[in-house]
């Protein structure tokens, strides 16, 4: 199976080592880095067969900008680009806990294994699913609408789900948001049973998921741009968008392993609380008005990409975000 690891970073990744100690042979690694890239870096990326790229030949290049995390899209671009089957990316302060990190994402990716048979969620009570339940104690994920952290799901058996998209859970200093991390300890140290088990979300069932620890298949990696414009929210668009292309697909997202540990990077919590009020006002807006995106059926992935975002082109919603996801989309169609 053809595997591709993608991050960005300004520093030396060292935790990358361990990921490659873990892949299997042929496993790519990308790093999408900045102009001024300390010379250690570049040493370090080659002592471990890892690929760094600038991208600045690619038209979204300078609409993403620099100094940001999503430099990311460049390294999916270099995924794409080596006909990757399954694309993983990660942060640099994520710690895979288990050798069988990629073996997990590929037991529910791989299209030589069966189809997933197991916990499904079936329904919630106002249509949302929050990952966060899976970790104990239960907490928020960053992203998810504030009013429906804690509604109440039911889950069933699934048998034959497709999977498109594996989140597996982050435990240590868990991706909550400011607000969560200003009032309530973000630490976790301990999975539910059904967060091990693992548990797929059908695909008309609203949920979030992030870019780090998550792994996708290759037709789903056009919908993976994080675009710039929504501050700490853009992997979140990112979740939410590939969902909606997911339901004509007719892929769930998976929760559960592999497990990784964040050792979270220093981060300035006002900061931080300013970049998630777009998301906090806008969040359940964009999942409304994706809802009532149409004339989908029968286009190609891009196709409907190019549709759901040209349908943003509203008053609430970036220009820039827009603008950037259309020139990615342009690269994409360069190197499929």
């Amino acid at each position: 199976m053809n595997i591709t690891l993608i991050t960005t970073t300004i520093s030396v990744p060292h935790v990358i080592s361990l990921y490659r100690r873990h892949a299997p042979p042929g496993t790519g690694i990308v790093v999408a880095l900045e102009r001024e890239t300390p010379h250690e870096l570049h040493e370090f990326l080659h002592a471990i067969d890892a690929r760094p790229v600038l991208g600045e030949s690619y038209t979204c290049s300078p609409l993403i900008g620099w100094n940001c995390i999503q430099r990311r899209n460049i390294a999916l671009l270099e995924a794409i680009r080596r006909r990757t089957e399954i694309i993983v990316t990660v942060d640099d302060d994520n710690i895979p806990m288990d050798n069988t990190y990629f073996e997990d994402f590929e037991s529910v990716l791989c299209e030589e294994h069966e189809e997933w048979d197991g916990l499904g969620v079936a329904a919630s009570s106002r249509g949302w699913f929050n990952p966060g339940i899976l970790l104990e104690p239960p907490l928020s994920h960053r992203g998810f609408p504030v009013e429906e952290a804690f509604d109440c799901a039911l889950l069933t058996h699934v048998t034959g789900a497709r999977v498109g998209v594996a989140a597996g859970l982050v435990l240590g200093d868990s991706d909550v948001d400011a607000v969560w991390r200003l009032a309530n300890d973000s630490v976790r140290t301990q999975v539910s049973e059904v967060g091990r088990a693992g548990v797929v979300v059908d695909p008309h069932i609203k949920t979030v998921f992030n870019s780090q620890n998550t792994a996708f298949v290759r037709e789903l990696a056009p919908a993976m741009f994080c675009p710039p414009g929504v501050g700490r929210y853009d992997d979140i668009v990112a979740s939410l968008i590939a969902q909606r292309v997911m339901r004509h697909k007719g892929y769930y997202t998976h929760f559960g392993k592999p497990f990784v540990w964040q050792h979270r990077n220093v981060h300035d919590l006002r900061r931080d609380l300013r970049e998630e009020l777009w998301g906090y006002e806008n969040i359940e807006r964009l999942a409304a008005h994706l809802d009532n995106v149409s004339h989908l059926a029968h286009l190609s992935v891009v196709g409907m990409l190019r549709v759901i975002w040209e349908s943003l082109r509203v008053q609430w919603f970036p220009e820039r975000a827009v603008n950037a996801a259309i020139a990615f989309l342009d690269d994409c169609e360069g190197v499929l």
